[in-house]
């Protein structure tokens, strides 16, 4: 017999992609069956590594600055600073601080309206162009840590509106079942007499006065036992 020879596959060069072998989770440092450990990886905020001094001088710095062209201003080529405009109509400025995003500055939307006569003063006029820039600032808490109490409360909410509504299926397809049954007891004592459903609906009186017998046996049986162990319980304190 002749044996087929296998292919030589040549291994990928490179540095190999993120996976979820090399990700850290709740059991520790990930391991192969070779018993080779992985390295381990893991994801900051840029802006969390900046020290103290640092943050406290961009802050100071940008408290100044309130419009574009003091934005466009700022970089000289020597301070660290950098302005990158993001869209072509130069509204939106990013600004850096040696290489770590601090601050986006954005120019609101302006209407001009034209007065016709007869109309009335606006009050809420823009006097001053620079109230057009708003100043986002990029080192402070992310947008769910900010709101931490009502995100995690309309989480909870969410959770429990599915719940209500998986309950809300379940009885509906529960009531539909005892429609049809309904429908389909209606239809046979239909084709029955007189005699016969008068029959039927005193073995359903007896039936329910039985469960209800029952039901009250069962009621009085587990209030003596309540009673003894109250009784047994008042008896070993009076012992210790």
């Amino acid at each position: 017999m002749k044996v087929k020879k296998r292919k030589f596959k040549r291994p990928r060069a490179g540095l190999r992609g993120l996976s979820k072998s090399s990700i850290v989770g709740y059991a520790g440092v990930p391991v192969h069956g070779t018993g080779v450990y992985d390295a381990l990886r893991y994801t900051v905020l840029t802006c969390s590594t900046i020290s103290s001094l640092d943050r406290e001088f961009i802050e100071a710095k940008l408290k100044t600055i309130t419009n574009g062209a003091q934005v466009k201003n700022l970089p000289d080529g020597k301070n660290g600073w950098n302005c990158l405009t993001l869209d072509p109509m130069g509204r939106a400025l990013l600004i850096s601080y040696r290489g770590i995003e601090c601050a986006l500055f954005y120019q609101r939307q302006l209407t001009e309206n034209k007065l016709l006569p007869g109309d009335r003063f606006p009050e809420s006029v823009l006097k001053d162009p620079q109230d057009a820039w708003q100043r986002l600032d990029l080192l402070g808490k992310s947008a769910k840590q900010a709101n931490i109490i009502l995100t995690n409360k309309q989480f909870t909410l969410e959770e429990e509106n599915k719940v209500l509504n998986q309950r809300v299926k379940t009885l509906e397809e529960l009531n539909g079942q005892l429609e049809t049954k309904a429908f389909e007891a209606e239809d046979i004592m239909s084709w029955l007499t007189l005699k016969e459903q008068a029959k039927v609906r005193k073995r359903v009186r007896t039936n329910n006065k039985r469960q209800a017998f029952l039901l009250s046996k069962k009621k009085e049986r587990i209030a003596k036992e309540l009673e003894r162990k109250k009784k047994r319980r008042k008896r070993g304190k009076r012992k210790k």
